[in-house]
């Protein structure tokens, strides 16, 4: 399995370390959305739609860290991916 994700020239100290920081960050996604005591407020959003106030909490943390290492990494291996991915 491992040499199927291998990417050549990607085993730089940046790369490993927003590896972790995303597995941790899908860690702590699951761990806090499956939290039997998580506070559910349910309200209505600008659009209208109703949303759990902790469910996005628990997104945007998840997404920003994910953000953050995919900018981390396009900008250390110049990779160029489209603005609507970050």
């Amino acid at each position: 399995m491992k040499d199927k994700i291998r990417i050549k020239g990607m085993s730089g100290f940046g790369f490993g370390i927003c590896l972790r920081e995303m597995c941790s960050a899908c860690n702590k996604f699951l761990d806090e959305l499956l939290t039997e005591n998580r506070h559910k407020i349910i309200y209505k959003n600008t659009n209208g739609n109703w949303e759990d106030a902790s469910y996005s909490r628990i997104l945007n943390e998840f997404r920003d860290t994910f953000i953050e290492c995919i900018k981390t990494i396009t900008t250390e291996y110049k990779i160029e991916i489209p603005n609507k991915l970050i």
